[in-house]
């Protein structure tokens, strides 16, 4: 039986699991895709001294520390793609 640690980082195409796909599905694969990073995180510190502190388990995974920690990982992305096509568009010097 799957922990639902591995089952956050397997993706299914049928998110909701009703067993058709919809545009609910969709919605649901951008909400999986977002909350990657907060959820890795929570994933790595789970059982470890800094997440017993912070009394973090599997049923952290996709609520609000991760989708803050997300929020910011996606916000640093976006601003070096960003940073990448200013450079290119204007050469790099």
């Amino acid at each position: 039986m799957k922990t639902a640690i591995d089952q956050r980082f397997t993706f299914y195409a049928d998110q909701n699991v009703d067993g058709v796909l919809t545009i609910s599905d969709v919605w649901l694969w951008f909400k999986w895709v977002f909350f990657l990073p907060g959820d890795f995180i929570l994933a790595a510190l789970t059982g470890s001294t800094i997440g017993n502190f912070f009394e973090l388990s599997q049923d952290s995974l996709m609520g609000w520390g991760s989708g803050v920690f997300s929020f910011f990982v996606w916000l640093l992305v976006l601003g070096a793609i960003t940073t990448v096509i200013d450079d290119v568009k204007n050469g790099i010097s």
